[in-house]
Order: C-alpha cells, then structure tokens, then sequence
C-alpha cells in the first residue's frame, strides 16, 4: 500500500471510532431549554398575543401605538375597542362601545385623547381615562374625504389632519380648527407617489383595488398606490 492510501485509511478509522464513542455516550436526561423574558425589553416582534375578553383577535390591520401617561395605547382597525399596555408586552382590552371604529386616527391634545375614523366625519374625544372606555361626539369634519386620516396636534396647539390613499391622488395636508374641526384655509399638497425613485413603491398591475378597475390597462401616468401617512415632528 503506497503512502497517501495509507493515510486516508488511516484517517477513516479514526473517524469511525469516533463516531463509535459518540454514538455510545446518551445523556441520561436532557436539559430544559428556557427561555428569558426580561421586563423591560428593548426589542419586540410580531405576532404579539391579543385578546379581545376570553378570544384572541382575529383582525388588527393598519395599528396605531399612542403613549398616553406613560401607558401605550393600541388601536386597530376594526372593532369598538384597544388595548393598553405599560411595557408593550402585556396588553388589557378595553371595550369601548361609543369608539368610531373603522380605520382611525388617534391624537392627544393637552389631557385628552380624540379619534376619528375614515368610515364617518364625526370626531370622538374620550372621557376621563382611557382605561374605561368612554367616548363621545364632540365635532364634525367639512369633508368626508379624509381617506387614512392622520390628526396632528402641533405643540402650539395648531391642528393639522394628513391623509391620502390613491394611485392616482397624491398625500394632502389641510389645518383644522382645534375645537370645531373645520378646515382653515385650503388642502396642500405634500406628495406623489414615485415609483422611479423609491424602490419600496412596486408599480403592478395587481396592485388596483377597487373591482372597476380591473381588467383594463394600467396606465403610465398611474402611480403606485400610497396610503396612510403618518407625521412624526422631527428637531421642529
């Protein structure tokens, strides 16, 4: 046998009787794996375990996470209800009957929260905490065409509502009178979709919604569609 065979069998052996000896050794009791949760957790991820009284959630699309003296607020598309939490990790539900529902926004003004939603032109602004659940009308908008709305209190106490969902329309702010909800002045243009310069605006043809518009061309002037602006105030 010349050298190099020599070695290669020699090699095989080896790893044979090592296999061997591991394949004898079986530990007498496996170990339990635990898993860590601190209390204060720097990271979280979905899904996260929602419950709506003794069921789980079936549905919460388009959330909104509002601090609110020092509690996080949940509120999601849908049902007359949100949940709270004081380390978004453990959630309460709070049934709310008079909530707007529907696609909504949510703001804090001073001490209290208001809401409205898409589906209505009323606003709802809650009464005492929260956590009990009591909401009522307390104004009306001037258009119903707020799609996605998203209610911003300035600090100045100045209010602004942004909104838009379309392929074609663009994103629009208009000011609103903090106590009637009445616009002031015009809607402004904020912008466009633009698929030519942002990557995460796919431009397909499955991407029209509405059942009267399929089957039919998807036009070069169309944008992609955009949807749910969200304005955060940034060194303002």
């Amino acid at each position: 046998m010349n050298k190099p065979a020599f070695k290669v069998t020699i090699f095989l052996a080896i790893c044979l009787i090592i296999t061997g000896i591991s394949c004898s050794r079986v530990p007498e009791k496996s170990e339990k794996f635990t898993v860590q949760i601190t209390d204060k957790p720097l990271t979280y991820c979905n899904p996260i375990n929602l419950s709506v009284g003794s069921e789980r959630a079936r549905r919460a699309g388009e959330p909104i996470v509002t601090l609110y003296k020092d509690d996080y607020y949940l509120f999601v598309t849908g049902g007359r209800g949100y949940w709270y939490s004081d380390n978004m990790r453990d959630w309460t539900y709070v049934s709310a009957p008079n909530f707007p529902g529907g696609v909504l926004s949510v703001a804090a003004k001073g001490e209290t929260l208001y809401a409205c939603s898409m589906n209505q032109k009323n606003v709802y602004k809650c009464i005492g905490d929260p956590k009990e659940g009591n909401w009522e009308q307390t104004g009306t908008f001037d258009s119903d065409r707020y799609g996605d709305a998203n209610m911003f209190f300035d600090d100045d106490g100045r209010l602004y509502m942004y909104y838009g969902w379309s392929q074609i329309m663009p994103f629009k702010v208009v000011e609103l009178d903090p106590n009637t909800f009445k616009e002031i002045g015009e809607p402004k243009i904020c912008f466009f979709g633009d698929y030519k310069e942002h990557g995460f605006e796919r431009r397909r043809a499955e991407d029209v919604i509405f059942p009267y518009f399929n089957h039919r061309e998807y036009f070069p002037e169309e944008y992609p569609w955009i949807e749910g602006p969200w304005v955060l105030k940034h060194n303002g």
